[in-house]
């Protein structure tokens, strides 16, 4: 293996770590929309609603764990912007703006646009347990001992996050597809690709990458 001077290392690390926080901060209070909406529209269907809620706690605990992380290096992360979202691109794909007025929109929705909302989640969960398996095989990521335990709690947690939008979808026939369709799908691998293969290593090698001044709140 080269030997690469720790600050290379540390600025690689910091930005996944980086990336992964800008991400679970949009998951979670992405989803408090969806779980607002939701709970409007289905106030009776308690095991849909846990598994979200569920979700929703698992990415605000992510969230709370690689912002300690930086707490504890006593630095900042990276200014990551939308371009890097994945909840952002998710809500675009479907008409939605991501700025605080989505539950009202949702839940206002007609039954396809919800199920398209479900398909877009269930897609991305199943591709970020694919990509944190990976992430967890990079050798700068396994010597950082913290950062590697945080990827390995949400690998065991991400499996349980698809479920509930799966069962939505699987017992709800409608006038829509109950999983991710082709033209989704492949938006979803261009997008990966594009963010991992180039977006990220365009980050990495751009001198002018400055990191934020405070938390998302």
């Amino acid at each position: 293996m080269l030997n690469v001077p720790h600050s290379l290392r540390r600025r690689f690390t910091d930005l996944v770590a980086s990336i992964y926080l800008y991400n679970e901060h949009r998951g979670y209070t992405g989803l408090e929309e969806f779980l607002a909406a939701a709970r409007r529209r289905f106030p009776g269907d308690r095991v849909f609603l846990a598994g979200v809620q569920k979700h929703l706690d698992d990415e605000r605990r992510h969230y709370r764990m690689f912002r300690a992380y930086f707490e504890a290096g006593m630095r900042m992360p990276y200014a990551i912007s939308s371009e890097w979202g994945y909840v952002d691109r998710l809500l675009a794909a479907v008409g939605l703006a991501g700025n605080g007025k989505d539950a009202a929109a949702l839940e206002a929705a007609d039954g396809s646009t919800f199920a398209a909302v479900c398909r877009m989640i269930l897609l991305t969960e199943e591709r970020g347990l694919r990509q944190v398996e990976r992430v967890l095989a990079w050798p700068w990521v396994r010597e950082d001992h913290r950062l590697a335990a945080i990827f390995t709690v949400i690998r065991r947690d991400e499996p349980s996050h698809s479920a509930p939008y799966r069962a939505w979808l699987a017992g709800r026939r409608g006038p829509w597809p109950d999983r991710p369709t082709p033209r989704e799908r492949l938006a979803d691998l261009v997008t990966h690709h594009r963010l991992v293969h180039l977006s990220l290593p365009l980050a990495y090698a751009n001198p002018r990458l400055v990191r934020r001044v405070a938390f998302p709140a």
